[in-house]
């Protein structure tokens, strides 16, 4: 039986152990001892501590209260799981050029990926590790938790815990709820100094126009509801443009694949398939394997690799209309934003010089009306129309090697 003027307490998770004395009788030199094993008191000993004060019972008149006397090892919680995301949050006033300045343009509002990229990093949770009671009891401790948010189709988790994008596209992410990459992207709204340029290695759908000087870069296709004013688009699939594309400011469309728009005016469109248009194109430079335009084609410079059908080409007035087939590629299109727009366009040569002829047999220039003043060159063959003519066909005369204009059935270009 401990002696009354000791008196051990312990805490409520069984982690410390402390002796009130209160005055009274000498204490025999295991009073302390006896008093720590009677409450239960078995791991975390102050050796120290319990022989200070078993010195200290030897006076009848000391009382303190309080006094540590064990401590037992809490529980160590585990790590939460931690998700490291390897690109940068949220809209930027400007992207940082190499000189320090800003590029107000680029806010870097997409982030766009490729199928493969390591996108975020996870460092899973770590176990607990359990502690131990002045008791000598076990004292559980929590494990840590996973913190990830849900993952769409478009990223997967693989075994070195790197999270990669199945697809190529931009990055979808809601802060510790979602993380995606979709191929296909929607941009609501215009493209201009709220939005910067626009970047994904997929798709994009934009519901606005595109206003000058900005541009969107596309791995896939670029669908525009609206306009492109004196903006660029790059695209490596197709590109449909729901109203016009006005050139200037250095602007240009490039497309791998189709491009088509409801009219040209003074552009620069370069694209590896089928250039259509609704309306007019007018003094703009085109580059397409083929051109078809429901409307007018009056003035600029067309290349075409294969044909060039139109409702009308030139005018009345004899403007200046050059139009090129059979001028074969010598590159692919250049998807590349930098340069001036001459360094940026892909050099042509006509065929049956240094390519093969059966491409000059095959182009050919139609329209239902072609003014005088009109340049039509198959290859290196050139014709200039001399007068009005209707529902003609330019095509290659071996036998004379130039470049014959023969009659064809009223033409109706789709719009």
């Amino acid at each position: 039986m401990p002696p009354k003027r000791l008196k051990v307490r312990l805490s409520a998770d069984r982690l410390e152990a402390w002796i009130d004395v209160a005055p009274g009788e000498e204490c025999a030199e295991d009073a302390v001892a006896n008093a720590l094993a009677n409450a239960g008191v078995v791991h975390g000993i102050d050796e120290q501590a319990v022989q200070s004060l078993t010195e200290a019972l030897l006076d009848p008149e000391f009382e303190q209260s309080k006094r540590p006397v064990a401590r037992g090892h809490p529980p160590i919680a585990g790590e939460d799981g931690v998700l490291t995301l390897r690109f940068e949050l949220g809209i930027r006033p400007g992207r940082a050029r190499e000189d320090g300045s800003l590029d107000f343009f680029d806010r870097c509002l997409l982030q766009p990926v490729d199928a493969g990229e390591n996108i975020a990093d996870y460092q899973p949770p770590t176990a607990g590790e359990p502690g131990l009671g002045v008791d000598g009891r076990p004292r559980k401790a929590r494990d840590g938790r996973d913190r990830l948010p849900r993952f769409g189709a478009g990223v997967r988790m693989h075994d070195d815990h790197s999270v990669r994008a199945e697809v190529a596209g931009v990055i979808h992410h809601l802060k510790g709820k979602l993380l995606d990459v979709v191929s296909n992207h929607e941009h609501k709204g215009e493209v201009d100094l709220r939005s910067g340029h626009l970047e994904t290695s997929g798709s994009i759908r934009i519901s606005g126009a595109i206003h000058t000087r900005f541009t969107v870069h596309a791995g896939a296709s670029v669908d525009l509801r609206r306009e492109v004013h004196c903006g660029s688009v790059f695209a490596g699939g197709d590109v449909s443009v729901g109203g016009g594309i006005v050139g200037g400011e250095g602007a240009r469309v490039a497309a791998h694949g189709d491009v088509s728009a409801r009219f040209l005016q003074a552009a620069i469109v370069d694209c590896g398939g089928t250039l259509r248009v609704a309306q007019d194109i007018i003094g703009s430079k085109l580059r397409a394997e083929r051109v078809e335009v429901a409307g007018r084609l009056i003035g600029g410079r067309t290349f075409v690799e294969c044909s060039v059908t139109a409702g009308e080409i030139g005018t009345p007035r004899g403007q200046a209309t050059r139009i090129m087939a059979a001028m074969l590629r010598r590159e692919d299109v250049s998807l590349d934003a930098g340069g001036s727009a001459q360094e940026r366009a892909p050099r042509v040569v006509p065929a049956g010089d240094s390519a093969p002829s059966e491409a000059l047999h095959a182009a050919f220039v139609e329209a239902t009306l072609v003014h005088p003043g009109v340049r039509v060159a198959l290859g290196t063959r050139v014709h200039v129309v001399k007068s009005t003519l209707r529902d003609v066909r330019f095509v290659y005369d071996p036998e004379q090697d130039a470049v014959a204009v023969v009659p064809c059935a009223s033409l109706r270009v789709a719009s």
